[in-house]
């Protein structure tokens, strides 16, 4: 079943045209990770995809029906969003930035349920963050507030999960906790679209792997398939050595140095 379906959209800030003509699916189960240089068009990818941007042109099908056809409540039953990062104007606790996963579900005037808690207890065991529940989101480091920002994504309980660029600025073992997390996740069926930088780890992670360059999908698919050094040179304008395993399989992109 396609989770999600993107055909020929464009979507500009201005005269700028930032995503030109993209078109992909998503599947059950699957990490889509998307690649490519700084102002390529994912993070507004991601935003056009999550209901937070309007395309210009195309269409984007969400369970077979158009994005458009559904409010705001309805679309966050489905589809959950999670940030590179977040400064609330609030001095919420963990706890209480977790809980608001569960707002799709309940009426404005209404309160959360045994079962809200019991999600919201579950999402922030599942991500390990439970210890810091009565802590301020201000007060917990860059990897911690990732974990929580995909523990409110797991309390709302959607199907799919847009996740742009989760371990920026995070050091390598954070960069591996919430990758394994994410790789987690997917093994329960869940379908992941996510935005990275560090090639090296989306091949590693993702299931599937989209390069985009001046907001066109120059090549996708599995990652063996997609990554080679025409494809670093023509995206990233610099030249790499790919490393393969016995099996042919990408192991490590070393970058030559710009002279």
């Amino acid at each position: 079943m396609i989770l999600i379906s993107v055909r020929d959209i464009e979507f500009s800030y201005g005269s700028k045209k930032i995503i030109d003509g993209i078109s992909f699916d998503l599947m059950p189960g699957e990490i889509l990770g998307f690649l490519g240089p700084n102002g390529s068009g994912k993070t507004t990818l991601i935003k056009l995809v999550g209901g937070i941007l309007k395309k210009e042109r195309g269409t984007i099908r969400i369970k077979g029906r158009d994005i458009e056809k559904y409010s705001r409540r309805e679309l966050a039953r489905i589809v959950s969003i999670v940030p590179s990062d977040l400064e609330p104007g609030f001095d919420f606790t963990v706890q209480d930035l977790v809980a608001m996963g569960r707002y799709p579900y309940i009426g404005f005037f209404d309160s959360f349920t045994q079962r809200d808690y019991e999600i919201i207890r579950r999402s922030m065991e599942a991500t390990g963050v439970s210890h810091l529940s009565m802590n301020s989101v201000r007060e917990i480091s860059g990897g911690e507030k990732q974990r929580m920002l995909i523990a409110r994504a797991l309390a709302q309980d959607t199907e799919i999960l847009l996740m742009d660029e989760p371990t920026s600025n995070l050091d390598i073992k954070y960069q591996v906790e919430i990758l394994e997390l994410i790789e987690g996740i997917r093994r329960t069926g869940r379908a992941i679209m996510i935005t990275m930088h560090d090639v090296n780890m989306a091949i590693r992670y993702c299931t599937r792997l989209a390069l985009i360059s001046k907001g066109k999908i120059y090549s996708i698919g599995p990652p063996d398939n997609v990554i080679n050094e025409n494809s670093i040179n023509m995206v990233y304008g610099i030249n790499g050595k790919i490393i393969r395993n016995g099996d042919g399989k990408i192991v490590y992109i070393i970058p030559e140095k710009i002279q």
